[in-house]
């Protein structure tokens, strides 16, 4: 196994295990939330929202279905208030987020490999 496959396996574990304590933390935070009853429960009004908007504006739709039933906090809402109105807006940012800490560990490997050569030979 070379020094870089090494590298790369350390990386991946960091990052699995750095997203699975973040996961962890969110579920115990939510668990906390339900428990107090300090979230609110779930209010369907599809019968409401189907009269005024119709079944066409999916995107209205579904910002009213986050601003009424996600916490304040959620990364949905923040999304949702930065005006990414898409369901898939939460899967592309993690997406974006997972590709970008790959890019910036291949880069700081290149900037290793110029600055310092004999430690990554």
């Amino acid at each position: 196994m070379t020094e870089f496959q090494f590298l790369l396996a350390l990386f991946g574990a960091t990052l699995l295990v750095s997203f699975s304590l973040i996961r962890y933390g969110l579920y115990r935070r939510e668990l906390a939330k339900n428990l107090s009853g300090v979230q609110r429960k779930r209010t369907e009004r599809s019968d409401e929202i189907n009269e005024i908007l119709g079944s066409e504006n999916e995107q209205l739709r579904y910002y009213l279905d986050v601003v009424q039933n996600e916490s304040q906090d959620s990364l949905r809402m923040r999304l949702v208030q930065a005006g990414y109105f898409s369901k898939s807006a939460l899967a592309k940012f993690n997406l974006i987020r997972l590709s970008l800490s790959a890019v910036t560990f291949f880069v700081t490997q290149l900037g290793i490999s110029f600055i310092a050569p004999s430690v990554s030979n």
